[in-house]
């Protein structure tokens, strides 16, 4: 109080007084400005740490999704690679060791399942089954399916899941 009687002015001087008063109060409740700079700093902490969960909660959904995607793409692949060999073999007389045993079919059929399992969206499950379901038909040797329709079937699933991938990206 006393360094604002040294100012020339008296709208300096109030001025001085004003703040000197309010740097009173603050030094008057001490107590009270500590906790709350710790509820802030506390509650910026929380909300700070909530986001960064939650940001890697969502990477960690957005990684799985990804993997199945392409899992579902690779398993799918592999399981057609399996069954056009499967197909020439019996189209060209059954000469020789059958290309795909039963219990190796079985196996690729499981991982390619697993792989769609684990895919959240239903409408692709639904397009990557049916082209399994055609397929399998078509490749060991149904008179009803025929190479357009897996073709078909084959290039939706497969586009389906390319533009479900990118849209995760």
């Amino acid at each position: 109080m006393d360094q604002c009687l040294t100012l020339s002015t008296s709208d300096l001087v109030s001025l001085c007084v004003q703040l000197s008063g309010r740097v009173e109060g603050l030094k008057a409740q001490p107590y009270w400005t500590a906790a709350i700079a710790a509820l802030a700093a506390a509650f910026t902490a929380f909300l700070s740490t909530r986001g960064s969960m939650l940001a890697s909660r969502r990477e960690r959904r957005n990684k799985s999704q990804r993997e199945a995607l392409y899992g579902a793409q690779d398993a799918a692949q592999a399981l057609r690679t399996k069954w056009t060999s499967l197909k020439s073999w019996r189209e060209n007389g059954e000469d020789g060791k059958r290309p795909l045993p039963e219990h190796k079919e079985q196996d690729l059929l499981a991982a390619f399942e697993k792989m769609v399992s684990r895919i959240k969206d239903e409408d692709l499950k639904d397009k990557l089954s049916d082209w399994r379901d055609w397929s399998r038909l078509y490749f060991h040797g149904s008179e009803e399916h025929d190479r357009h329709g897996e073709r078909d079937r084959w290039k939706l699933a497969i586009e389906l899941c390319g533009k479900k991938a990118l849209e995760i990206d």
